[in-house]
């Protein structure tokens, strides 16, 4: 099976991120107020980034690392840099970020 981290940004400004096999019925799941309680209060939310597949496992490893990011390095660590901002600190980050995972992967 096929899993996903995604990102989204909520009517408030800020950024929730969700791990999940269905992006686009997870979306739904937010909006109609049945997802997270985070977002319940927050909507409507919109989806900004989806990561590439991952397992079960990579895909909470990977959703707890972009967790422990500033809010504007989140979205350009779940797309791979392609996702608004720039800079050192992101690609550092992200590296940092892909490392942590090879690493649980041994």
């Amino acid at each position: 099976m096929v899993w996903n981290v995604y990102l989204l940004r909520c009517n408030d400004g800020s950024l929730y991120c969700g791990v999940t096999t269905d992006v686009a019925a997870r979306v739904a799941t937010h909006n109609d107020g049945k997802g997270a309680k985070y977002t319940r209060s927050r909507l409507p939310v919109t989806l900004v980034a989806v990561s590439p597949d991952f397992t079960k496992q990579r895909a909470f490893q990977f959703e707890y690392r972009v967790k422990q990011l500033r809010a504007h390095e989140k979205c350009d660590v779940v797309m791979k840099g392609k996702c608004g901002g720039s800079g050192r600190r992101i690609k550092k980050n992200m590296g940092v970020v892909n490392k942590s995972v090879q690493e649980l992967d041994k």
